[in-house]
């Protein structure tokens, strides 16, 4: 599993510094102060971030929120994505689990898998009927 994208958080501004642990930013008492995002400062000041790159056969992007990824940890998620028989269901299990766990803001997750090479039907997904 790669982190592809950084949240735009007072937080993850000190993770990235160095100023606090990553055991410190998951407990960090402001870890929901964001100091970007449209309509917090002008246009002009706004920064877009971009990820550029390509998709290997079989990988799947994952795309979450702060619901999944503050309550589940990697070995979880990569756990859930290892022996879930398709996306939906992994998906179901990552919400199921976050709920169960104690999560209560914007428990979301979107999954993507890239067809195999042998496809070329580019909406084949593997492990689904």
């Amino acid at each position: 599993m790669k982190l592809l994208t950084r949240d735009h958080s007072l937080v993850q501004m000190l993770l990235s510094r160095g100023q606090i642990t990553e055991e410190q930013a998951r407990n960090h008492p402001q870890r929901n102060v964001v100091i970007q995002a449209i309509g917090l400062q002008s246009q002009e000041n706004l920064q877009v971030d971009q990820c550029r790159g390509s998709v290997n056969p079989g990988e799947v992007l994952m795309l979450c929120t702060d619901g999944i990824s503050d309550v589940l940890d990697d070995a979880t998620m990569v756990e859930i994505l290892g022996t879930s028989p398709n996306l939906q269901a992994c998906s179901d299990r990552m919400v199921n689990t976050a709920v169960a766990r104690g999560g209560s803001d914007n428990i979301t997750v979107v999954l993507f898998q890239a067809p195999p090479a042998h496809s070329t039907d580019p909406t084949v997904v593997p492990g689904k009927p």
